[in-house]
């Protein structure tokens, strides 16, 4: 949870000093017509990608495939165009990143590892099924008192 905090306070410097040097390399106009076009070209991944996307799972699905894969890549290509409306450099380079094959293989390997690392561990990320102790527990008066042979 602390490193999303602090990822929540850093990111807008990041993309400020992103911008700024852009900004000094290509001239104002042109970074700031850089982030629209970002913001433009996020919009029509999103618009032609999620129809397309849902339409290869329901085909797997009917097939009788495992649609994890299809699942993974619309998920991606998704986050992808997210991050490339979201005006800004670093979010438009990581969503362009997202959009390469290559990429979208290796992170479908990290989810499916992830995803085996859960059923493992019962659906608990957080390592192990619990533990389940027997025991009885008796109130007296507001006052919880142990059974007689913990005494």
């Amino acid at each position: 949870m602390g490193i999303f905090f602090l990822l929540l306070i850093v990111y807008p410097f990041i993309e400020l000093y992103a911008l700024i040097k852009i900004g000094s390399a290509l001239g104002v106009f042109t970074a700031l017509l850089g982030l629209f076009a970002l913001s433009v070209i996020g919009a029509s991944v999103l618009r032609r990608s999620g129809t397309k996307a849902w339409r290869k799972l329901g085909d797997e699905i009917a097939k009788g495939n495992d649609p994890s894969a299809r699942l993974v890549d619309g998920v991606v290509v998704l986050v992808a165009g997210i991050l490339l409306v979201m005006p800004g450099y670093v979010t438009g380079a990581i969503g362009l990143l997202l959009l390469l094959p290559p990429f979208r293989v290796v992170l479908r390997g990290m989810v499916r590892r992830r995803a085996e690392v859960f059923r493992a561990h019962g659906g608990n990320s957080f390592g192990g099924r619990g533990t389940y102790v027997d025991g009885e527990i008796i109130e007296v008066a507001g006052e919880i008192v142990p059974p007689e042979d913990e005494r």
